[in-house]
């Protein structure tokens, strides 16, 4: 053990009993006999008295053996009564969890887990013991080798995710933490942690993931500019066709509003965006618009509200269809009926 290591308490407790004794053994000698001699001339009286003396301190001193040793002995009954009492209690607490909690010795190999190992994997305590974590479990080896990157560079691991084989071969997502445990001299012994079951949690990401990429793909397969607002009217996403109709991209706004409605249309847009926000319905309309480069188009507006998974409103979705060539063949269309008519009379 270095130097520097606390002495443990036993070895504290021998030394207070074996120095007590010391003291006294050597008081006791040093000063016993010159005391006797001095006070008793009579030498059959003084061997007399040395004997009973000699009797004496046996018994003084199988005494105070016997006196620590007992003190000893019921301090150590209480300390492992305790003992046993918070390993009783920590026990419970491991059986309970629903999280796996577990080690590996130096090679990767599992020494010790807890019981909800069958509920998580379907193996039984005895079946995983002794396993390879790393080619046995992990789904895919490489991760592991990861997994043990980040703990010696940092210490410790936090949030880990990865995916973890059952017992019937299904994957299952687990997050583990975990740090090295070490022995009484410091020297690492292996890993410790605790990993939890996110396959629900995965899973819906995973979903989630699949119906934006799904989203995003009509939206910039639509020829007509699409926005995504939150209620500040900032927009959060253009798609292609808005960049190629309007000019402006979604970094050059910066979180600001889009500067495009003209000032003879700002009430009227106002009072849609109260409208729509009131009654939750979708709405169209027709109003304009200026380009980037300030060319006024006549738009068609659809909006509707964009809802969160508990329903509560937090955006809005914007289509703004270019018909100003419709409008332009409208005007041209009502002119000429309206020369042919001058003409009929």
């Amino acid at each position: 053990m270095p130097d520097n290591d606390p002495i443990s308490p036993d070895k504290k407790s021998a030394g207070k009993i074996a120095g007590i004794y010391l003291t006294v053994s050597i008081l006791y000698i040093l000063f016993s006999d010159r005391l006797l001699i001095w006070l008793v001339p009579d030498p059959d009286l003084l061997t007399s008295i040395q004997t009973l003396k000699g009797w004496g301190f046996v018994l003084v001193t199988a005494a105070l053996i016997y006196y620590f040793l007992q003190k000893e002995i019921r301090q150590y009954l209480v300390a492992r009564k305790e003992l046993e009492t918070s390993e009783e209690k920590y026990r419970a607490v491991i059986n309970a969890t629903p999280d796996l909690l577990y080690r590996t010795d130096l090679e990767g190999r599992i020494v010790f887990v807890s019981p909800s190992v069958r509920r998580l994997t379907g193996y039984a305590v005895s079946e995983i013991l002794g396993m390879d974590m790393a080619k046995e479990l992990y789904a895919f080896p490489e991760e592991r080798a990861h997994f043990l990157e980040e703990l010696h560079t940092h210490g410790m691991v936090q949030n880990f995710e990865t995916q973890l084989k059952r017992k019937n071969g299904s994957i299952w997502w687990a997050s583990a933490n975990a740090h090295f445990y070490k022995d009484v001299d410091g020297t690492i012994q292996g890993v410790e942690g605790i990993a939890r079951d996110v396959t629900r949690k995965k899973t819906s990401e995973q979903a989630l993931l699949a119906s934006e990429q799904r989203m995003r793909a009509i939206l910039e397969a639509n020829p007509d500019p699409m926005v995504m607002y939150d209620f500040a009217g900032h927009p959060q996403y253009l798609n292609p066709a808005f960049t190629r109709v309007f000019g402006w991209t979604l970094a050059e706004l910066k979180g600001n509003p889009i500067p495009f409605v003209p000032e003879d249309q700002a009430d009227v847009t106002a009072q849609k965006i109260a409208e729509i926000l009131e009654q939750g319905r979708p709405l169209h309309f027709e109003t304009q618009r200026f380009t980037q480069d300030r060319r006024r188009l006549d738009i068609h507006l659809s909006a509707a509200v964009i809802k969160d998974a508990k329903g509560s409103p937090y955006g809005m979705v914007v289509n703004l269809r270019d018909i100003s060539k419709k409008k332009m063949l409208e005007a041209q269309y009502g002119q000429a009926q309206k020369m042919e008519s001058t003409k009929t009379y």
